[in-house]
């Protein structure tokens, strides 16, 4: 008798029962059972962009009694260029086990999201999930590019070459999966410590908006969805201190501190403007055994620096994770506007670029969604949580 496969809604309150447990420690294991539950239950029970009357399910695919598979959503929005707007979901948690691939069941657990969600969205990271994205006829509208800037390339070279590997090898190796997050607004800046509270700010709406006619996917970046974001992660923490501006800096002053070893706590380096604003950009040190890597994790109220000024931040960014003992800077963007403001230039690979996907309910996209050009927000669908989650012991 062949099994039968159902999907199955789960919510947040349920994720410590009996039967979610079991799908959860052998996905993971477990060592990591009580770390799974508590990334779901913040990634949907917490998530200040849920809807208010309830937190997205977790969709989980059964064979008989057994649970084989999963996927989690986070609710977002759309805005293009032409000021519409369209619910969405990002797919964030999409696993299913090796024992039951190539069954459809991917398929099925997305028909069921797509009940909820007319329009979902991800960043296809393998091959396969790519394939079975475009195979459901999702269509590519965009791809993140890994760029790399060598803060110590004496010391990377000669560090790579000490392991007996060429420099060509070196070149090439993809960088780690890590992307980086646009701009909020400097009002939802300001009130999460970024920008003094006593300084006047532009009034805006608390959302991440289209820029030199971008679209957008973003969630609402205000005060709630930062603290939840980097304070409450259970895989990666970020301590508050406090800082006041180096004296003799010049034109642009510079806060920062040394990074712990520990890879899940971010670390945040300020960058003061001449004639008021300021720039934060949040990020997080990685040892690939080699190199010590400064991953590009957020980078808030850029809007208001000009490409002059946001060089000369990105300068004084270098600096200060140089000091830290970072030989590799990394981010991960589709922003042209950053990529034309790094001083001297950076190295690019575009062998690692995750691919921005998205697909409709009915299969029909609305035609204002081909635009060319997409301002991607990295953090809305937490690709950086589900790497620290993935490397922790």
């Amino acid at each position: 008798m062949s099994a039968v496969l159902t999907i199955e809604r789960i919510p947040a309150d349920g994720l410590a029962s009996t039967t979610y447990r079991s799908l959860a420690r052998r996905l993971f294991g477990a060592s990591r059972l009580d770390a799974h539950i508590a990334y779901c239950d913040w990634i949907l029970k917490q998530n200040p962009a849920r809807p208010p009357h309830e937190p997205p399910p977790l969709y989980v695919c059964r064979d008989d009694d057994a649970a084989v598979g999963q996927l989690a959503i986070i609710p977002a929005r759309i805005t293009t260029n032409n000021g519409h707007e369209y619910s969405a979901g990002w797919c964030v948690d999409f696993h299913i086990l090796p024992s039951h691939q190539r069954r459809g069941i991917g398929g099925m657990l997305l028909d069921a999201a797509h009940a909820d969600f007319p329009l979902l969205m991800t960043l296809g990271q393998t091959e396969a999930s790519c394939r079975l994205f475009l195979k459901r006829n999702w269509r590519q509208l965009a791809q993140l590019t890994v760029y790399k800037r060598f803060l110590r390339p004496v010391r990377c070279v000669a560090r790579k070459l000490s392991r007996a590997a060429g420099v060509g090898e070196f070149l090439a190796r993809p960088a780690v999966r890590t992307p980086t997050a646009s701009l909020t607004t400097p009002s939802a800046a300001r009130r999460f410590g970024v920008i003094a509270p006593d300084r006047e700010a532009p009034p805006a709406a608390d959302r991440a908006v289209a820029v030199d006619g971008a679209s957008a996917a973003c969630i609402a970046r205000d005060d709630a969805w930062l603290r939840w974001r980097y304070e409450r992660c259970p895989v990666g923490r970020y301590e508050h201190r406090s800082f006041r501006p180096r004296e003799g800096a010049g034109r642009y002053g510079r806060r920062s501190f040394r990074p712990r070893e520990d890879a899940g706590r971010y670390e945040r380096t300020y960058i003061t403007r001449e004639g008021g604003g300021e720039m934060c950009a949040i990020w997080r040190t990685v040892f690939d055994g080699l190199l010590l890597r400064g991953m590009l994790v957020d980078v808030i109220g850029d809007a208001i620096f000009s490409i002059d000024e946001l060089s000369a931040a990105f300068e004084e960014l270098s600096r200060s994770m140089r000091a830290a003992g970072v030989d590799l800077l990394e981010c991960r963007t589709s922003e042209t506007r950053w990529l034309n403001a790094f001083p001297n230039g950076v190295f690019t690979s575009r062998r690692a670029g995750e691919r921005f996907l998205i697909g409709a309910r009915d299969g029909k996209l609305p035609p204002q969604l081909e635009c060319a050009s997409w301002r991607l927000v990295a953090g809305d669908c937490d690709v950086d949580a589900q790497l620290l989650r993935g490397s922790a012991p």
